[in-house]
């Protein structure tokens, strides 16, 4: 078995709490007390996910030919955190600290 892993950097990530999805590529997050449009990778419902009040993770892609500054990178449920990854075009499920037989790896990927 081979398994891929893209490594994927995000250098400004802000917490936030959702507000709403208006449409399938946009979302309202409340990030330091100021409600920002975000960029929605994943174009499917996520309603199980994206609930009012989640917490959430956007990343500030601050590029002057944008229509927004943030991308939705992630956001909780419950212990886990879910992230929108556009290569993969569905949510995944992430763990932190898991081990792959004798070797331990900082997270684990897992693809729906």
């Amino acid at each position: 078995m081979t398994i891929k892993v893209a490594q994927m950097i995000y250098s400004s990530i802000n917490k936030g709490t959702f507000i709403s999805r208006p449409n399938r590529f946009i979302a309202e997050v409340d990030i330091d007390g100021k409600t920002e449009i975000c960029h929605v990778k994943n174009t499917g419902r996520c309603k199980e996910l994206l609930v009012p009040g989640a917490t959430v993770y956007a990343n500030n892609a601050s590029s002057p030919l944008r229509s927004t500054k943030y991308d939705l990178v992630a956001v909780e449920k419950g212990a886990l955190l879910y992230t929108f990854l556009p290569s993969i075009k569905t949510i995944s499920q992430y763990s932190k600290a898991c081990w792959m037989g004798i070797t331990r790896v900082p997270y684990m990927l897992i693809a729906k």
